[in-house]
């Protein structure tokens, strides 16, 4: 959390793999986060075990729309 608070603006997070989105197999361990947007605020999703390339390229698609959106 520090460093995501050190880096300066802009900054987007992107969520890669289930475990990252919503902790996937590990969901409801004592020891693992729920997914990445319980600790930072992400800006795309891409969700996969492993992630497809369509997947990535679609993630990254939806970070650019909201860069220009803002």
């Amino acid at each position: 959390m520090r460093i995501w608070e050190q880096m300066p603006e802009p900054k987007f997070a992107v969520a890669v793999g289930n475990c990252c989105v919503s902790g996937g197999v590990f969901r409801g361990c004592y020891n693992s986060y729920p997914g990445l947007d319980s600790v930072i605020p992400v800006a795309a999703y891409i969700y996969g075990c492993p992630p497809k390339p369509e997947n990535v390229i679609h993630g990254v698609a939806t970070l650019v729309g909201k860069i220009r959106g803002s």
